[in-house]
């Protein structure tokens, strides 16, 4: 992955705030006014957002790092990352995991590049991106084909906000100490509630990757997290990985406060409908804000796998009253849902 100290000069960046030194907690992905422009529908990118929208497995999402003053747009298909163009200031470049480098070898792989270079390799790209969603491995496109299809076409039921939304630290250190105690926290009494359970012994410790984060019909900031319904293991503890990352947006939003996390909500959301990522009229967010787990289970659902996550949704300690507001849904192939339990 390359981000912004692989480049020289300085960047314009349109949207979030520009902080010169990191917080300890922090989430904006708002990316800069001239990137955005380039995947709008007369931008030179644009047929980026048109795979997007037309691809069953395809999802399009942008990042910023406001620290590095860097922008991103990175390609899915499935749960599989195969494209990121990184820009700052006025230089581009195109990365992938060395995998999908070698599989493309006319684009103009970690190249510094003018903005005029990249739309010059735009046939090299849309090549190369057809190349990969033809031969994307099966074991990426159960959950991936879940979260694409709920971030292109689930407009009727939210507004989705990112991917792969992760909340940033300062340091190692920080981040070490807020999921330690946002683990102790969330696993509260859950070792002595599922005492006897073989399949309870070892409760699992989560990354900080939420699959989805979404603004839904009443306002609330829904976190997502995505499941196929085969999954058994994954589908048993999704309950507690929803709250675990609904606790780590919730120590953001007390860390800079309502109105400046849903502000930049508002700013990211506001991008995807620009693009034409999102279709749906502009959703928002309730103060003080709502933060609601959901667990969001694709295709048939594992009957045992289900019954044992309403188990453990139903021993979860209750924080503050939140853990209470968790749902579990059924995502069906028309893009609708059926709340479970």
């Amino acid at each position: 992955m390359v981000i912004g100290g692989m480049f020289d000069g300085e960047a314009r960046y349109g949207g979030a705030p520009l902080m010169s030194e990191k917080p300890e907690i922090y989430y904006d992905r708002t990316v800069s006014a001239d990137f955005l422009s380039l995947f709008t529908p007369d931008g030179g990118l644009s047929e980026l957002v048109d795979i997007a929208k037309g691809g069953h497995l395809v999802d399009l999402q942008l990042r910023a790092y406001p620290h590095s003053r860097s922008n991103r747009a990175t390609l899915y298909c499935g749960l599989t990352k195969f494209l990121d163009i990184t820009n700052l200031g006025k230089k581009y470049r195109f990365s992938a995991h060395s995998t999908f480098m070698d599989r493309g070898p006319l684009v103009r792989w970690m190249e510094t590049l003018t903005l005029s270079q990249v739309i010059e390799q735009k046939d090299s790209l849309m090549n190369y991106i057809d190349d990969q969603v033809r031969n994307v491995a099966a074991r990426f496109t159960r959950e991936g084909a879940v979260q694409s299809m709920l971030c292109i076409h689930a407009g009727s039921l939210f507004s989705v906000v990112d991917r792969e939304a992760v909340v940033g630290f300062r340091n190692t250190g920080i981040r070490k100490t807020c999921y330690s105690t946002v683990r102790a926290e969330v696993q509260s009494g859950l070792p002595k509630a599922l005492e006897g359970y073989t399949w309870a012994k070892k409760i699992p410790a989560f990354g900080g990757e939420l699959d989805l984060l979404a603004v839904g019909h009443d306002g609330s900031l829904l976190v997502i997290e995505v499941k196929p319904g085969s999954n058994r293991r994954g589908i048993t503890w999704a309950a507690l990985q929803a709250t675990f990352y609904a606790e780590l947006f919730r120590a953001w939003v007390d860390g800079v406060g309502d109105k400046v996390a849903a502000s930049a909500i508002d700013r990211m959301l506001r991008q995807r409908i620009e693009i034409g990522l999102s279709l749906e009229p502009m959703r928002k967010l309730r103060t003080p804000l709502q933060i609601k787990p959901v667990v969001a289970i694709g295709g048939d659902v594992d009957k045992l796998g289900l019954e044992r996550l309403l188990m453990v949704r139903n021993v979860l300690p209750s924080l503050r009253g939140r853990s209470q507001d968790l749902e579990v849904w059924q995502v069906n192939p028309s893009v609708s849902c059926e709340q479970l339990g």
